[in-house]
This record gives C-alpha cells, sequence and structure tokens, in this order.
C-alpha cells in the first residue's frame, strides 16, 4: 500500500510514476487514497488522467476525482484529453 508521504513525493518529483501506478497497479482502495490525498495539483498535471475514476463504483473514489478534477480545471495550466 502506498503512503501518503510516498503519494506527495511522487506528485512532486516523478508524476508520471504516480500516474501508471493509479493506472495499472492501484487496488479500488489505493485509487481512492491517492485521490484523496493528492492536496495541492501540480501546474502539469494530466487532467485526464481523472477521467475513469469519475465513473468508478465506489462513492468515496468518485468524490475525490471529482475534487481533484475541479481543481485541475482551476489550474490554467493543466493539461487535458
Amino acid at each position: 500500500m502506498i503512503t501518503k508521504s510516498q503519494v506527495h513525493y511522487y506528485k512532486e518529483n516523478d508524476i508520471d510514476s504516480l500516474y501508471r501506478y493509479l493506472e495499472s497497479s492501484a487496488s479500488p482502495t489505493e485509487q481512492r487514497f491517492i485521490l484523496e490525498n493528492l492536496g495541492k495539483l501540480p501546474n502539469d498535471f494530466r487532467g485526464e488522467t481523472l477521467l475513469p475514476y469519475l465513473q468508478a463504483e465506489n462513492e468515496a473514489t468518485r468524490y475525490y476525482s471529482d475534487r481533484c478534477w475541479c481543481a485541475a480545471s482551476r489550474t490554467t495550466s493543466a493539461r487535458w484529453a
């Protein structure tokens, strides 16, 4: 299981690895945990990464992905699909 400090480390230093982990390795519980703990998103955050989680079965995953989606949409330089 990924830790909160690891989420923050990867977010600041290797966001692509965090994307890959979220998309391929993370369990639904870890996906929610990562989304819940992303905090302030970097300017180059790829908003399209959140799309699959906006329709997740788990309500908490949908909530946190929506929260991140809204935060990313306020970041003017965020990249979108």
